[in-house]
């Protein structure tokens, strides 16, 4: 048991010291692309350039999430408990862009050098829904069990708007199957889908209805023993 615990240690170790070396590595190689992005959104919208939000991580602790800002200043505390509507107003002109691409999510390399996040798991969470669905919704208390990730299973299968029960699904799913091959794949579809997003709208236009579609093909087998059992019932 000793023995196992301490590769159990070392291994940790060895993955721990691969993500700094990989974020310090990108962070290297996107500067050039920082500093693009730094000089748009001061031109478009002022300062600052970044946004920190308070995120529920690891274990249920409060930490602060980086990201570059997209929205006007104060609009998370008029936002309030709710997700954001697009069209409210809320998100900068070069916002929008930043949001489709998700290269608004580059900052987040700071809370994987902190050990915070990292780079694929659960998405964090704001505290106000937090407080919400932990006592709501079964079995949400688990996908806190790992580190919050930049990206994950749910970002590339779902969606903004979909459901936090749907969320959690794939979260729960990448935490039951967790291994450094599906990490890879989802980093790697990840990058697939940040380039596509980033040069060809009709690709996300496709890629949302395909998600759609998925959606309703799982919510409809998830319904079929429901149905069967009304029947069963009807018949007797």
């Amino acid at each position: 048991m000793a023995r196992r615990s301490k590769w159990m240690s070392m291994g940790n170790a060895l993955a721990r010291a691969g993500q700094i070396v990989f974020a310090l590595t990108l962070m290297l190689l996107l500067a050039p692309l920082m500093t693009g992005l730094f000089i748009a959104v001061i031109l478009d919208s002022g300062f600052p350039f970044l946004y920190r939000g308070r995120r529920i991580g690891l274990g249920g602790s409060a930490y602060w999430m980086y990201k570059i800002r997209t929205l006007h200043e104060g609009a998370e505390t008029k936002i309030g408990a709710s997700l954001l509507n697009p069209n409210d107003g809320h998100v900068t002109r070069m916002g929008r862009f930043l949001r489709d691409t998700k290269l608004d999510e580059l900052p987040q390399l700071i809370n994987v050098l902190k050990g915070e996040m990292n780079f694929v798991g659960p998405r964090p969470v704001r505290p106000v829904f937090y407080d919400e669905y932990i006592d709501r919704i079964p079995r949400y208390a688990e996908r806190f069990r790992v580190r919050p990730g930049v990206t994950g299973l749910a970002q590339i299968r779902g969606k903004y708007e979909s459901s936090p029960e749907e969320k959690l699904r794939y979260e729960l799913e990448f935490i039951e199957n967790d291994g450094l091959r599906l990490r890879l794949r989802i980093v790697g579809e990840t990058v697939w889908l940040l380039l596509a997003n980033l040069f060809s709208p009709k690709f996300s236009n496709c890629r949302l209805a395909k998600t759609e579609a998925r959606r309703r093909r799982a919510a409809a087998q998830e319904a079929e023993p429901e149905l069967a059992a009304a029947e069963f019932v009807g018949e007797a």
